[in-house]
């Protein structure tokens, strides 16, 4: 059977319903995969890109679907997932069983093209998909360039009980977590933990950008871009119960928050944030413990802390897992002219969602 493709330049309704119907048939698949993550990522940071979304037919089915934009690093073109570099997980969209076809159709597209450069940064290692990428890399001639530690990601496996989950960490950070419950309990009158909705997404902007500036960095919501962008968000996800916006409080004042989205059975948190005044009191991990503990009473069966070598993340539990990136060309040449500017290009810039 053929596989065609459609090259789209603007989202649109039909787009939306084919692509929706692809997420819910593929066995990995991630929010940020979402035709409501890439519509929206492009509405606020599509600005001096140009679109180009390959959709993959068989039948008039839809196969797959890569929302890619063009950017110029100059002097060089490069083709890159919508999101990249303020996105967690970029991996393809593509049907189980049809995924090497696509990226062969994918690799003779770019062959085609007059682009120089395609960036595939923050795609999952997941080993199966992966050799067949580079077994597909090796046969078409092209040059790569392949880091298989591009980002270190973690995520915790859980039971379904809480206590095995206890059982699993150091004892230190068991007496941790209970203590700092006790403490809670004993200094206030009132210890809440709370599920919220979008409307109250601005309460979490202001704690994650409290402790972030705390420690010296701009944080993920400076702009009014980056609010605007998780705001429609938010709602969006809220519309099919898979917004997570978590708060804990101590005596009715919000202390720590977290925001997340579910999605397939797994937790995806996109931004945490806590009152540096009441640390004493470790709101972080107190809330993270009872967040955790509430994701498995309701059956979530992984709990994913996203990019980035924090340590708490391993103090909860969490396994390292690596984000790959793989830069092709049709020179080696020309891969490595764009490494070098590209590590000039990001200088001191934030990895979070940004026009550059």
């Amino acid at each position: 059977m053929t596989v065609s493709i459609r090259e789209i330049h603007t989202f649109n309704k039909y787009s939306e319903k084919l692509w929706g119907n692809l997420f819910q048939e593929v066995n990995y698949a991630t929010p940020y995969q979402t035709w409501e993550w890439n519509y929206n990522y492009w509405k606020y940071f599509g600005r001096n890109k140009q679109l180009k979304i390959l959709g993959f037919e068989e039948n008039c089915k839809l196969i797959g679907v890569l929302p890619l934009w063009l950017r110029k690093l100059d002097p060089i073109s490069v083709i890159e997932p919508v999101g990249s570099r303020g996105t967690d997980y970029l991996p393809f969209l593509i049907s189980d069983d049809r995924f090497e076809d696509v990226i062969t159709e994918f690799l003779n597209w770019y062959k085609q093209s007059n682009v120089e450069i395609i960036n595939m940064e923050d795609l999952p290692y997941r080993e199966h998909t992966i050799n067949i990428l580079i077994h597909k890399l090796q046969l078409s001639g092209l040059a790569f360039d392949f880091n298989t530690k591009y980002c270190p990601c973690y995520s915790i496996h859980l039971d379904r009980c809480w206590t095995k989950y206890l059982n699993k960490l150091s004892k230190r950070t068991q007496k941790d977590i209970h203590y700092y419950r006790r403490r809670a309990r004993s200094a206030f009158e009132k210890v809440d933990i709370r599920t919220s909705d979008a409307s109250e997404v601005d309460k979490h902007f202001y704690l994650h950008q409290k402790i972030r500036n705390t420690k010296g960095d701009r944080g993920a919501y400076a702009t009014y871009k980056g609010r605007s962008f998780i705001q429609r968000y938010a709602k969006l996800m809220e519309q099919n119960n898979s917004l997570k916006l978590m708060f804990l409080s101590f005596d009715n004042k919000d202390v720590a928050s977290i925001l997340g989205v579910e999605s397939k059975g797994i937790r995806f948190n996109i931004t945490v944030g806590y009152d540096p005044s009441y640390s004493k009191f470790r709101p972080g991990t107190l809330l993270y413990s009872y967040d955790i503990e509430d994701c498995i009473s309701k059956g979530t069966h992984e709990y994913d802390l996203s990019r980035g070598a924090e340590p708490y993340k391993e103090t909860l539990g969490a396994s390292k897992k690596f984000n790959t990136r793989i830069v092709i060309s049709k020179s080696k040449d020309m891969i490595n002219r764009y490494l070098k500017y590209q590590k000039v290009f990001w200088k001191g810039a934030d990895y979070a969602p940004t026009e550059k």
